[in-house]
């Protein structure tokens, strides 16, 4: 109620009044400081404080949680300006701060940002500004309100998120497995850094983007989206031993790929995991075991026929040249003798090669200089090849020597020389090169044959129409050819590859399109001790003699063959079947034999134990072992070509009586 004085009737001065109901007002007032409480309090829970900044005075009022905030005392608050505010931020902060305070003024837009603020003891918080300005009525900026709030928790945590993202981007990065993350729509949300290096990009670049931006082929590309659905739509695992992928440069791998779904917070299926390890080497790596495994069998095969093969050419050959030597010159059936003595030659050197290419041959080894025998069989290429072939050579004097048998390694360049020159079909030229090379663990190529060393290079080189990769994936298989009927055996490069690895060395091949080829034979190098001085030449010897032969061989027609042949000469033949015939044979003989031939695999007794048996005897008695098997079979059964008189299967009969007659002639006893 309001009291006023007001004059009276009687001229005295009474008191007046009116009454006022201000409950509502009492009311709103109460409101309003209960609002003011929420606030601080919600200002307080927020760790927050408010700012009020008078532009033209540049005064700032703060609240007292803004004091504290920037390290003053809270409790003690004095009048504010702007330089209290500016000099509490960080300096390095100071230009952004500024910076964001110019533009929300000049675009009179909201104004936020984040920064640092020092307080006077050293220590730092992170601190969030909102707030707006307000303007006059010329348009000038003459307030700002707004609140600040420390977040300085906040950014701790989000730190210690990057660092962690940091690690793990680290992690995955150093993982040579292909990882990455793929939404429902197959895009990529995460990619390492090997899966980006196979599409040719960056990890960065990838996210967003689906397979389809960077795979070269729509099939696989396909092959991989219905995975990732199958794997999101039944929420079980994919796993694939074998995946082909093809990188953006064209690169065909093979990869071990794993998907698993990624759960939402919702319990949803949002995303597609996948893990994938390149196999390429390994599956390589299998597939020339297997190869060679194949291979293996092949040449176990070859070995396991030869000796038959062997015995049945020994005889086709020999009385063919019987015949021939008994046969007028005009004589009717002459030529079909002759076809046949030629057929049974062909077959004996498809057995050689056959041998060859199963590794089982056996070798006449010597130390030489591979150029020496280059040169030579150079000039036996430019006629053999064909004019519209040029030959060249490029022979490293420093390449240095190898131990191996000279006529392989002839007939493996004659071989490789062959094969280039019928893929120049209009012509073109032949390389053959040597060269020193010394082969690290690390720089092995891929082949189960290669291992470190210093090796002697001999590569042959054709400008011929290349191969494809199906091709050049059965190029040493035996019988694999790409001519016509008629045109090959498919045993050339077949033989290549037995005689190298024969040798102790490994092959590789360099090949394109339209390119030519390259084949590069490694053979170890040797260091070849000091030459001893040479003898003069034997002089060839005469193939007649007188002494006593006798012939030990269980196969009937070479026992036939033999003994006639060694009668035709001369000897006196005794012949028997079997070892212990042998033996018993010897019991009735008036004088022991000069010379046995047998057979290195008999039943029963082999050839081996038959020779101990007999020099036991007849300590001075010369052996012969003739064998159609091939060297391992020979070896097992104790005979190295290297100490004993080995004669292979097939021979010729003037072949054999020279080698009896040289072994009669030679010095010693046998091995």
């Amino acid at each position: 109620m309001y009291k006023f004085p007001l004059p009276g009737p009687d001229g005295r001065t009474q008191v007046g009044g009116v009454a006022v109901d201000v409950t509502e007002a009492r009311a709103a007032e109460a409101a309003l400081r209960a609002s003011e409480e929420r606030l601080l309090l919600a200002l307080s829970a927020g760790n927050m404080g408010t700012f009020d900044w008078h532009i033209p005075t540049g005064r700032l009022v703060w609240s007292r949680a803004h004091y504290e905030l920037f390290g003053y005392d809270g409790a003690a608050p004095f009048p504010v300006e702007y330089h209290h505010f500016i000099d509490r931020v960080h300096p390095a902060d100071r230009p952004a701060v500024e910076a964001a305070i110019g533009a929300a003024r000049r675009n009179r837009s909201l104004y936020t940002h984040e920064y640092r603020v020092r307080a006077l003891g050293g220590t730092e918080r992170w601190v969030a500004d909102t707030g707006r300005f307000s303007y006059g009525p010329a348009g000038a900026a003459v307030r700002m309100l707004g609140v600040v709030q420390d977040v300085t928790a906040r950014k701790a945590a989000e730190l210690a998120l990057r660092e962690s993202e940091r690690v793990l981007r680290q992690v995955i990065d150093t993982d040579p497995n292909y990882i990455v993350l793929k939404d429902r729509d197959g895009r990529f949300t995460l990619a390492n850094r090997a899966m980006a290096d196979a599409y040719g990009t960056t990890p960065e670049e990838m996210v967003g983007r689906t397979d389809a931006d960077f795979h070269p082929v729509p099939s696989e590309v396909a092959a991989y989206r219905a995975a990732d659905r199958a794997v999101l739509d039944t929420g079980t695992e994919y796993h694939s031993p074998e995946e082909p992928f093809t990188t953006a440069g064209g690169r065909r791998l093979w990869l071990r790929t794993t998907k698993r779904p990624l759960i939402g917070a919702d319990g949803r299926r949002v995303a597609v995991l996948m893990v994938a390890l390149d196999v390429t080497a390994q599956k390589r790596l299998e597939d020339q075991v297997r190869q060679a495994q194949k291979l293996e069998a092949v040449g176990q095969l070859a070995g396991g026929v030869a000796h038959d093969f062997n015995n049945l050419l020994t005889v086709v050959n020999g009385c063919g040249e019987l015949l021939l030597t008994d046969m007028a010159a005009d004589a009717a059936p002459r030529p079909l003798v002759e076809d046949i003595v030629r057929a049974g030659q062909r077959g004996a050197a498809l057995t050689r090669q056959l041998l060859a290419f199963s590794r089982q041959q056996m070798l006449r080894v010597e130390v030489f200089d591979p150029n020496r025998v280059l040169e030579e069989t150079a000039k036996l290429l430019a006629r053999l090849l064909g004019e519209d072939v040029t030959v060249r050579t490029v022979l490293d004097p420093a390449a240095g020597f190898v131990r191996a048998d000279v006529g392989q390694v002839e007939q493996v360049v004659i071989n490789l020389a062959v094969n280039g020159r019928d893929a120049m079909p209009r012509g073109g030229a032949l390389v053959i090169e040597t060269a020193p090379v010394d082969v690290a663990a690390a720089d092995l190529p891929a082949s189960t044959d290669a291992r470190p060393g210093r090796y002697v290079r001999l590569a042959v080189a054709d400008t011929g129409t290349g191969m494809p990769p199906e091709v050049q994936a059965h190029l040493f298989e035996p019988f694999f050819t790409t001519k016509p009927p008629g045109k090959g055996t498919g045993l050339g490069l077949a033989t290549v590859y037995g005689i190298v690895r024969q040798s102790g060395g490994f092959l590789t091949v360099r090949t394109e399109v339209g390119r030519g080829t390259t084949v590069a034979v490694h053979l170890p190098r040797h260091e070849p001790e000091p030459a001893a001085p040479k003898s003069a030449p034997r002089p060839k010897p005469r193939a007649t003699g007188h002494e006593t032969v006798l012939v030990v061989e269980d196969e009937e027609t070479v026992r036939a063959l033999t003994t006639a042949v060694l009668a035709r000469q001369g000897y006196r033949v005794e012949a028997a079947e079997s070892g212990a015939e042998a033996l018993a044979l010897c019991e009735r003989l008036r004088t022991q034999p000069d010379l046995v031939l047998t057979d290195v695999v008999m039943p029963g007794m082999s050839g081996r134990e038959l020779a101990e048996a007999l020099t036991a005897r007849f300590p001075q008695l010369k052996v012969v072992f003739l064998s159609g098997y091939t060297a391992d079979a020979v070896l097992r059964h104790g005979v190295e070509e290297e100490r004993v008189a080995f004669l292979q299967k097939p021979y010729t009969p003037d072949a054999l009586a020279r080698f009896v007659r040289e072994v009669l002639d030679g010095p010693g006893g046998p091995a």
